[in-house]
């Protein structure tokens, strides 16, 4: 369970260092870094060890890659990871194809498939990362093109189109003025609360999502039985009966233990979408207040 007090543990991006420490990330034609929310402890992909947050059950932050510049090297893990495109445009580069994605589309990357992004477009590319489970330190494997070990059969990126995504509003609350949202998910289980659409990718260890609050709005306050991490996209967000009265800008991080009733405000007159990620399937109840109807989890 990643490490956090009950009231929500908030991670501002402007507070966390960037790092350029990742195979020619320095060099021309290969400019990129990364910050991590969480990720974890020494041995382990993490980023902002000092600054984030500290957990052993996955890894999540943000990648920067410059325009007209790509990856180093075709790569795999031992992990699956998923990246949500939050600006500019990426090409895949995969064995025998590519494929390219834009804004909220995602790219899902199951363990041992062969993968690398080249900002296709003319502005930066900014993305949100994400591990399924904790890897080890020097535990992925990178390939030259050349290498004939890359283009061996092996399982393959998925991309996840926003445009192929329905928008839900089947949560308690979510047509009601005051509570009105919507939300979608890119990967998780195919049953539970977060159900995927046909088109979304499979995971049984987390969901991973959007869900839009409309201005003056705010989630119906919830609690899940396992851990739920918010990153702001867009718009300006209060974390519900938070004493200190942060307000969260993009980018920034709140992370929520399993148990803990939580829900975020949309603050001013632009709507508030927040990328969430759950550590948990189908193995619990979330609880709504002043609702007779929890759902399934």
């Amino acid at each position: 369970m990643f490490e956090a007090p009950s009231d929500g543990a908030v991670v501002r991006f402007d507070d966390l260092d960037p790092r350029w420490n990742t195979k020619h990330a320095r060099d021309p034609g290969h400019y990129r870094w990364l910050i991590s929310y969480y990720g974890g402890d020494e041995g382990y992909l993490n980023e902002n060890r000092e600054t984030g947050l500290i957990s052993d059950r996955g890894h999540a932050g943000i990648m920067h890659l410059t325009s007209g510049c790509r990856q180093f090297g075709v790569h795999e893990h031992t992990i699956t990871e998923i990246y949500v495109i939050l600006r500019g445009e990426v090409e895949s580069i995969e064995p025998g194809r590519t494929q390219r994605a834009g804004p909220l589309d995602v790219l899902y990357m199951p363990p041992k498939a062969p993968h690398a992004v080249r900002a296709s477009g003319d502005e930066d590319v900014v993305l949100f990362f994400c591990h399924d489970a904790n890897e080890q330190i020097g535990t992925s494997v990178y390939y030259d093109e050349s290498d004939d070990r890359w283009s061996s059969g092996t399982p393959q990126v998925q991309v996840v189109r926003w445009s192929e995504l329905q928008q839900r509003r089947d949560k308690p609350g979510a047509e009601v003025g005051g509570t009105m949202r919507s939300w979608t998910a890119w990967a998780g289980a195919g049953g539970g609360d977060a159900a995927i659409a046909p088109n979304a990718a499979a995971n049984d260890k987390i969901s991973l999502g959007t869900t839009e609050i409309l201005p003056g709005n705010a989630h119906a306050v919830h609690a899940h039985p396992f851990a739920e991490h918010y990153v702001v996209i867009s718009g300006r967000a209060a974390v519900l009966d938070r004493e200190d009265g942060a307000i969260l800008g993009p980018r920034d991080y709140v992370g929520f233990a399993s148990g803990t009733p939580h829900g975020l405000r949309a603050v001013g007159v632009e709507p508030l979408r927040v990328l969430w990620l759950q550590e948990g399937q189908g193995d619990g109840v979330t609880s709504y207040e002043n609702s007779d109807a929890p759902m399934f989890s």
